[in-house]
């Protein structure tokens, strides 16, 4: 497993499209920091891995009231 290299978010910010080619093309790793402080992390994804789970993104946005009641566990598994 490659080692993560620490990147600021400035850094991150103006070298945005070329961390993104050495992710997806080379497999590195980056963390992404803040005053020193780990907020993200950003690597490949595994294309051979599956996924059980739904992705986050294709699940809509729950109203307060959705988000509020206890029998509603349709967002537990985020």
């Amino acid at each position: 497993m490659n080692l993560a290299k620490t990147v600021s978010a400035m850094e991150a910010r103006k070298r945005f499209g070329e961390i993104m080619n050495r992710v997806s093309l080379r497999g590195e790793r980056f963390t992404v920091a803040r005053a020193g402080k780990p907020l993200a992390r950003i690597v490949p994804i595994d294309r051979g891995a599956s996924s059980v789970s739904p992705d986050v993104f294709d699940i809509p946005f729950a109203t307060f009231n959705e988000w509020n009641d206890p029998t509603n566990d349709a967002y537990d598994a985020l």
